[in-house]
């Protein structure tokens, strides 16, 4: 049993996988190993030099370890020959078999961010295991979110290589090693590098430094984290593109200086991270762009605590349902409902909007809505030359449901050469009177 007192030094008999043994002697087995290290060494060596199509067997594993630390008064061929990684390996194998929940056996999991797996080769007419290290993100899945990091235009340089030598840990750092010995230089790698630190306003603003290049955005992102999660007002200051007498682009304060704001939730629009959040004694929420904010602060009040949020507006309650006692934001509803990320005074929604649109511009209304949206054909006939313009093959007519009406206005707006709107009548004759607004001022 967990806790129970075991000797460090036993031995691990070695059985099948298929063998019945209790709980209790796998809880105990499996305690000896971590706490004689082994079972550690062993998952670094699998993780730093395999994968599935390069497996280990006990053999290679001890000497590749006996490589490693023969010169260390740590080593002992004894412990670490291939008859003793075999057993060790048995006992954690038939645990994940047998407990994949085992606290013990998810503990050690998490702590080298994956798990070991095993194939049956023939080897020399003998069956013989191989064992291989299967981290929780393979090496696609790094490549993904590598990808989104490398292209975020707000992250600086320290903190893209900050976050790719982290995701390059939890990988299985085939990349790193590529087959070569395990040396000093290959394993400084490893070596992972502190967070960046951002530098103070003051500094910001005397050396004209762009969000792009002051480290701001991770720095930023966990306090407002932390502020949502403990539910406390923060003074922003925000700031604005202008140009300096040089001529040069600059990031400089708005003039309203410090605004103080209830912080409910962050999303991802496009690239861009907004806060959703309410001034202080305001009902009426906004969105702020993360890589706009020069700082964050949390509120203190008179008696220097941290100010505590206000209750979300009543606007924003329909994205916050309660679940399990807690308050869940719906950012896929949020954003499909605010495809441009505006929210104004007076905010309302229509129950129905119907656009017409080829099927060609059905993407563009999939980007900005997701997949609920009803879609069917329209009357109206796709002459030749329109499609020969447009590479279209046939006008549809598209229903929205519970948009919000600013941005619903925006969106139509910034796509009126591709969509016309049917319905409401009313706003679509604030759509064309917009329009010929425009025309006019040109």
């Amino acid at each position: 049993m967990p806790g129970q007192k075991t000797n460090p030094n036993a031995q691990v008999a070695e059985r099948s996988l298929d063998t019945p043994v209790s709980k209790e002697q796998i809880d105990d087995e499996f305690l000896t190993l971590v706490r004689t290290g082994k079972l550690a060494l062993i998952i670094f060596v699998l993780k730093h030099r395999t994968d599935e199509d390069h497996p280990m067997n006990s053999s290679r594993i001890a000497a590749f370890l006996k490589s490693m630390l023969e010169d260390s008064e740590y080593y002992d061929s004894t412990k670490l020959s291939p008859k003793t990684i075999q057993r060790t390996l048995q006992t954690y194998c038939y645990n994940k078999e047998h407990y994949p929940e085992d606290s013990n056996l998810l503990a050690i999991e998490q702590a080298f961010g994956g798990s070991i797996g095993w194939q049956k080769k023939t080897d020399a007419k003998q069956a013989v295991i191989y064992y291989y290290f299967e981290p929780y993100l393979d090496a696609t899945d790094i490549a993904l979110v590598h990808g989104s990091i490398q292209s975020n235009q707000y992250l600086s340089k320290e903190e893209k290589h900050y976050l790719t030598k982290r995701l390059l840990a939890i990988s299985s750092m085939e990349g790193i090693f590529s087959g070569e010995e395990l040396t000093q230089n290959t394993l400084s790698a490893t070596i992972l590098p502190d967070k960046p630190h951002p530098p103070t306003r003051q500094k910001q603003i005397a050396e004209n430094l762009l969000p792009q290049t002051n480290s701001l955005t991770l720095h930023h992102f966990n306090q407002l984290e932390d502020a949502i999660e403990r539910q406390y007002q923060v003074d922003v200051v925000y700031g604005h593109y202008s140009i300096n007498e040089k001529n040069e682009i600059c990031f400089l304060p708005t003039v309203s200086g410090t605004v103080t704001l209830n912080p409910y939730a962050l999303l991802w629009d496009r690239g861009y991270l907004y806060l959703i959040a309410t001034k202080a004694g305001e009902q009426i929420p906004s969105h702020y762009r993360l890589d706009r904010m020069i700082t964050i602060r949390p509120h203190k009040s008179d008696a220097k605590q941290q100010q505590k949020c206000e209750p979300l507006p009543d606007l924003l309650l329909p994205y916050f349902p309660m679940k399990k006692g807690k308050r869940v934001f719906l950012a896929k509803t949020y954003r499909q409902q605010h495809p441009h990320m505006g929210i104004y005074q007076g905010e309302k929604t229509s129950a129905t909007y119907q656009l017409e649109c080829t099927d060609r511009t059905i993407s563009i209304l999939i980007d900005y809505f997701g997949h609920e949206i009803t879609i069917k054909p329209s009357p109206r006939v796709l002459s030749g030359e329109e499609a020969e313009q447009t590479h279209a093959s046939r006008y549809l007519i598209v229903t929205l449901k519970n948009v919000a009406y600013e941005n619903m206005k925006l969106f139509c707006l910034s796509h009126c050469s591709s969509i016309r709107v049917i319905a409401p009548t009313g706003f679509a004759a604030e759509i064309k009177n917009t329009l010929l607004q425009i025309a006019k001022d040109y």
